[in-house]
């Protein structure tokens, strides 16, 4: 169901922009056992990829990329500035640094999810961006007291950066 709306999503995208470029970043959602009990790279996300590419063979403006580091991070350059795109499961605030360290190109911004709502802050002079969960609260939310609901959000991103955010609310 999560490759199928994906790529319709895409498909209807592909009618506005020159070129679309998607990126899947495995997070703790899709595990096949727990987490101590569950490899880094096994995850049922890597399967999206793979049926999105199927579905939008045809596409030429839509790029589905493969992940320029590991399954769990990627590095995308936006109007020349990079933006590091991550789930947020493995990175804590001082993880954010760290990982930031860590990559191989410098970074403008850090680009996540995990947290089940949207935000965006600074810190140490990177931008933190956080999207909501397209499915709102789950068991992570409930177990963790996290109030989340259905959203997403789209940065409009100029050559300087982020121009603004937009929250896109998904109830319905």
């Amino acid at each position: 169901m999560v490759g199928s709306s994906l790529s319709w999503f895409l498909n209807e995208l592909s009618a506005y922009f020159k070129k679309i470029h998607f990126s899947v970043i495995a997070g703790n959602h899709s595990r096949l056992s727990t987490k101590k009990d569950s490899p880094k790279d096994e995850r049922l996300d890597d399967l999206i990829p793979f049926y999105i590419k199927t579905r939008l063979q045809n596409l030429s403006n839509v790029i589905i990329k493969d992940n320029n580091i590991d399954n769990t991070m990627d590095l995308v350059n936006v109007r020349g500035l990079n933006y590091a795109m991550i789930h947020g499961d493995m990175d804590s605030v001082n993880g954010i640094l760290k990982l930031i360290e860590m990559l191989p190109e410098e970074v403008y911004a850090v680009v996540m999810g995990h947290i089940h709502h949207n935000s965006m802050t600074s810190l140490q002079g990177y931008k933190v961006v956080s999207s909501g969960s397209m499915m709102g609260m789950d068991d992570y939310c409930i177990e963790k007291r996290i109030l989340g609901k259905p959203e997403q959000s789209i940065l409009v991103c100029t050559d300087k950066g982020i121009r603004c955010m937009y929250d896109i609310n998904l109830e319905v």
